[in-house]
């Protein structure tokens, strides 16, 4: 009698991609903003990767730009379980706390026991991961979703079919980017004088009021300040 694995190694030739999707108008500094992770089905003739039991995901940001606040689910599909695992049982050793902030983080997505989530064409909300602007940014900044990460031990990004079990259909890993009005120092919305008076209080310093990135505050940018005078983040 032939023993039957359960699981699957290969990878299906249908796939379903995970895109982060965040503000499409600038941000600013102190703003909470939201970056959804959408699971969306490639159209295929087959019967694999049009459903999930799991999705794991390893996502990555540059945490002097940004800080993760941690996660929500309204909106979304429903979920058994959607979180950060705990540094005591996450033995990848990727989360070092509970809301991980060193710019790496492992995040499970689990569908109801025997109730495989359904993936539309068009897209379905997983999850949401939510940040606060930490810093000003003049070349934009990306949250994205890693192939695999090795700290302790391999992680990957992964979507576990809700067909065939263990099988990955993961597709396009698809980054959010996120700019940033440049200049907006009090986060107020618009570049004003008040954004003029933080800059020159700082002027020759370093703080995170240096626009450019480049470690002071100087004429290069009071330029970039003046080039946005008046300009709104919601232009």
């Amino acid at each position: 009698m032939l023993a039957l694995s359960t699981a699957c190694a290969c990878h299906a030739q249908n796939v379903i991609d995970l895109e982060l999707a965040g503000p499409s108008a600038p941000v600013v500094v102190g703003q909470t903003i939201n970056i959804q992770m959408r699971a969306r089905r490639v159209p295929t003739d087959n019967f694999v990767g049009m459903s999930f039991v799991a999705i794991d995901s390893v996502l990555a940001w540059d945490p002097s730009k940004l800080t993760l606040l941690g996660t929500t689910q309204t909106g979304a599909v429903p979920l058994l379980a959607s979180y950060f695992p705990a540094p005591n049982v996450d033995t990848t050793g990727i989360n070092e706390a509970a809301v991980p902030q060193d710019g790496t983080a492992l995040h499970y997505a689990i569908a109801n026991f025997g109730a495989p989530v359904q993936v539309s064409t068009t897209g379905v909300l997983v999850t949401t991961f939510r940040f606060r602007v930490k810093a000003p940014f003049q070349q934009g900044a990306l949250v994205d979703l890693l192939p695999e990460l090795t700290v302790n031990q391999r992680a990957d990004t992964a979507v576990y079919d809700g067909t065939v079990p263990g099988l990955d259909v993961l597709g396009s890993r698809i980054p959010a980017l996120i700019t940033q009005r440049p200049g907006d120092l009090d986060g107020s919305g618009i570049v004003d004088g008040n954004d003029l008076g933080i800059m020159l209080s700082g002027w020759g310093s370093s703080t995170s009021n240096d626009v450019d990135g480049d470690g002071t505050i100087d004429g290069n940018d009071l330029g970039i300040l003046l080039a946005s005078w008046g300009s709104s983040s919601l232009d």
